[in-house]
């Protein structure tokens, strides 16, 4: 079989670019060849789905309420920044509405900071495939934050079932909704919580994110006078 799809590949090569789509040409300093310049066709991917589109997308693959959310709280303009970010990728897993709505009285109680929160949690900024996900264990990195530290979720793969794993729960990847690049959207049948914190050290995070607002609000009032040479007793 290794075989057979090796000997394809070369006639592909040999064959040359498919029609019907853009390539353009790419050119590399190749090391094996003393630093000389080598040239290969790529396709040139197709663009992002705009906002609206990619809205409409999400609703028509059965994630409706979880669009909805995106776009009340404003992470959808995270996602999309991400998409089209220069070398960007992004992959979406994205909760069925029994799943959301499911979780809906406990998601009510949630501040408008923390709402933000699980929904970007549900965000990773990479294409990834379903091969990716079948193949790679390692954590992936999500569009969230706690107190400045960029949250974490695992992929696991048991026997072809791929799952997300969090402090709380499993997911389950029900299909693979959609997959060109740049963009993957992955329908799930869990909402993802992200870890929960401390109480302690989110009361001290917040403190200490005051306390730097305050100081560099400080400091901007006290740069002129500084510059120019005025005493700060004379305030």
């Amino acid at each position: 079989m290794k075989l057979l799809l090796y000997i394809a590949g070369i006639l592909v090569l040999i064959s040359g670019p498919v029609k019907g789509l853009k390539w353009h040409k790419v050119c590399i300093p190749d090391s094996d060849f003393g630093g000389s310049i080598v040239c290969h066709d790529e396709p040139i991917p197709d663009p992002p789905p705009s906002h609206r589109n990619l809205t409409t997308l999400m609703m028509r693959l059965g994630c409706t309420l979880f669009a909805e959310q995106l776009s009340v709280t404003g992470a959808f303009k995270r996602f999309y920044d991400t998409l089209n970010a220069l070398n960007g990728g992004l992959t979406i897993l994205c909760p069925i509405d029994g799943a959301f709505a499911a979780f809906m009285p406990q998601y009510e109680k949630l501040t408008a900071e923390e709402k933000l929160t699980l929904l970007l949690f549900h965000g990773i900024p990479a294409h990834e495939t379903t091969y990716s996900l079948r193949n790679d264990r390692w954590e992936r990195t999500t569009l969230a934050t706690n107190c400045g530290e960029t949250l974490t979720l695992s992929m696991r793969n048991e026997r072809e079932i791929v799952t997300v794993v969090t402090d709380t729960l499993t997911a389950k990847l029900v299909r693979t909704t959609y997959s060109v690049r740049p963009l993957s959207i992955f329908t799930i049948d869990e909402v993802l919580r992200p870890p929960s914190t401390n109480a302690v050290i989110d009361f001290t995070c917040k403190a200490v994110s005051y306390l730097a607002v305050r100081l560099s609000h400080l400091f901007s009032l006290m740069s002129p006078l500084i510059s120019s040479g005025t005493p700060v007793s004379s305030m």
